[in-house]
């Protein structure tokens, strides 16, 4: 009852936000338009996007909606280092920090300055030159403001309790303009090009970046590749692909794992690392993983109908970090319970990336509790798991391929994979190598005795229809 009417009031508030924002501006439409949102928001019981965002953004729209844009540019800054400061020192330090920056370069820009997001600030500046030769004038002048810009704002102090005690902000940005074509001509399409030009920076490694041509056909494609998604996901092109864990011992199949993959209009399989970042961005990545596991599921019942399968045969499946944080683990219970799938058979593999995350641990302990297996893959890009394991327990350590040598490991490889190896099972876990691609990687997994392999070397992830091959060949029998 207190969630539901919480959010009855976030609904009502929304309302009154909008109807006041609007009447401000005098739009008897924008008004309607808001009474009508806020309607088909409470059908959906779902509210996309924060109240003081789509404030802002009516806000953005008015002051631009009859200026010509051709001789503006906007620059969209995220302040990267906020989190750090919130984990380590108090919570309200990185909003110190925001409002301050805010203040700071409302001295700078005045009215065209925008607080967008809790860590994200938009910026609307005109060009010097007026007069256009070639784009490339105009790319120089965004690089050089945005440059001083950057300098100043990273190299500000920030004294928030102390007088002797300084912060110090860390940003990643981008800018946007019409561009040559004009394709980005209303603000709200600068911004997101802007937005987007900042995601590029962060995926280069950049500090900042302008949006050039070859940005702005990237950024075509990716939204089409958007919408095409979506689609991939209404029309069920969402599946599981399986890859068998072996037992390197024996070379028997224990289990599988499921990997997402997306059948893109039945002639081209992509995998989920290709477009997991736009489907979280879309906050698709929940709905898919639900959407795997229900097929894993299904596949699983199947397999063990046709005695393709033994009983302890196990299925491990990736959960992301948005499914964790958003879905109740009494979702998994129910959906293991309905095909049949006693818990302790299923391992919920979880990102090394998302180890960070308070909500993780405590996904951890729930799946735990509820009788799932826990894995985690280790080593691939920090240590953060080995802080996680000092504070819960699971059951599988998963080493990344990266780590495996590519020939005959000289002795300075080996003793470091010795070494992981033994820490794993001192600390009374079971150890599975990835990436295993060619004999003397399964060789080595042996005579470490690693507990599980799976790799090309044995076969590459199978769709539904192969693996059930590959189980009546191999099931209780030895692999070549």
């Amino acid at each position: 009852m207190i969630k539901n009417n919480k959010i009855y009031f976030g609904f009502i508030l929304l309302l009154i936000l909008i109807i006041a924002d609007a009447a401000l501006d005098q739009n008897l439409v924008v008004v309607l338009l808001g009474i009508a949102g806020i309607a088909l928001t409470s059908y959906q019981i779902r509210v996309n996007e924060d109240v003081r965002l789509v404030i802002v953004k009516n806000k953005i729209r008015r002051k631009y909606r009859n200026q010509s844009l051709k001789d503006h540019f906007v620059t969209f800054i995220e302040l990267s280092n906020l989190s750090t400061y919130s984990q380590f020192y108090h919570l309200k330090l990185s909003d110190q920090i925001v409002e301050e920056t805010y203040r700071l370069l409302k001295k700078i820009f005045h009215s065209n300055v925008f607080l967008y997001a809790a860590d994200q600030l938009v910026i609307i500046q005109e060009f010097e030159h007026k007069t256009v030769i070639n784009q490339r004038l105009r790319v120089n002048e965004q690089m050089d403001k945005l440059t001083r810009l950057m300098y100043q704002l990273e190299h500000h102090k920030f004294y928030i309790d102390k007088p002797d005690q300084y912060y110090q902000i860390s940003i990643t940005a981008g800018t946007g303009s019409i561009g040559i074509r004009g394709d980005y001509d209303t603000i709200d399409e600068m911004i997101r090009l802007a937005h987007f030009t900042m995601l590029r920076a962060k995926d280069r490694g950049l500090k900042y970046l302008v949006a050039t041509e070859e940005i702005r056909i990237i950024k075509d494609d990716v939204d089409i590749f958007n919408q095409e998604l979506t689609d991939g996901l209404r029309y069920d092109e969402i599946v599981p692909y399986f890859l068998p864990i072996i037992d390197p011992k024996t070379m028997t199949i224990i289990g599988c794992e499921s990997l997402m993959r997306w059948e893109k209009s039945e002639y081209r399989i992509i995998e989920a690392d290709k477009f997991r970042q736009v489907a979280e961005e879309k906050n698709l990545l929940a709905v898919m993983d639900q959407t795997i596991l229900r097929k894993t599921f299904q596949a699983y019942r199947q397999w063990r109908q046709d005695d393709l399968i033994d009983d302890n045969f196990r299925i491990a499946v990736n959960l992301s970090l948005q499914t964790l944080s958003t879905v109740p683990i009494q979702t998994f219970v129910k959906l293991a319970h309905d095909y049949g799938i006693e818990p302790n058979n299923v391992d919920i593999d979880i990102s090394e990336h998302d180890l960070s995350r308070a909500t993780t641990e405590d996904a951890i302990l729930r799946f735990k509790e509820a009788g799932f297996g826990v894995s985690i893959d280790a080593f691939h890009t920090s240590n953060e798991f080995v802080k996680v394991l000092s504070r819960i327990s699971v059951d599988t350590i998963k080493l990344d391929r990266f780590i495996l040598p590519d020939g005959q490991p000289d002795d300075g490889e080996y003793r470091f994979y010795r070494m992981i190896v033994k820490l794993s099972k001192l600390l009374g876990y079971r150890v599975m190598a990835k990436g295993v691609e060619h004999r003397t990687q399964l060789a080595l997994a042996r005579e470490l005795n690693i507990d599980y392999v799976q790799g090309y070397y044995i076969t590459p992830p199978l769709n539904d229809m192969k693996i059930r091959g590959f189980l009546n060949k191999y099931h209780r029998s030895v692999l070549a």
